[in-house]
């Protein structure tokens, strides 16, 4: 899919804060899981997964990182930009070369509220990591028009 057909519209839903687990479970084999199965979906706990998994079945088992790419920089006056980073600028080789770099890193991204944000403004996002304090700035370099 070629990011320029996306659009942020496409990745807005509501979802409250009670529904979002923010830390695992003590005993993980407690937590829920999501059966699909012949069109109907219901629920039970990962200490029951082998009884959900067709025998002879081909286990790919996904050991990467999940990149926290939607960003919501608030501006001075209170107004919110969300900012979706897609994919690292093509001067990178791949992701986790840009995402090792320090500094500088250029990315494509959808901007919610992209009206609003002005060339030369700076965005500014301040977070802590491990009680290491760390500001993310976004500079505005240039808009690409996409057909929605």
């Amino acid at each position: 899919m070629n990011p320029k057909s996306l659009s942020i519209k496409d990745y807005t839903y509501d979802l409250p804060d009670e529904k979002i687990a923010y830390h695992p479970l003590q005993n993980r084999d407690d937590a829920k899981l999501l059966i699909y199965h012949n069109k109907d979906i219901k629920t039970d706990i990962y200490r029951n997964i082998a009884e959900h998994i067709p025998t002879n079945s081909l286990m790919v088992f996904n050991n990467t990182k999940v990149v926290e790419a939607r960003l919501l920089f608030q501006k001075d006056t209170g107004g919110i930009i969300e900012i979706f980073c897609l994919q690292p600028h093509e001067m990178y080789a791949d992701i986790t070369s840009a995402m090792n770099k320090t500094g500088s890193v250029k990315w494509l991204c959808l901007i919610g509220g992209a009206s609003k944000w002005k060339s030369g403004q700076i965005l500014s996002l301040s977070f802590s990591i491990n009680n290491n304090p760390y500001t993310l700035e976004a500079h505005f370099i240039e808009k690409e028009q996409t057909a929605l």
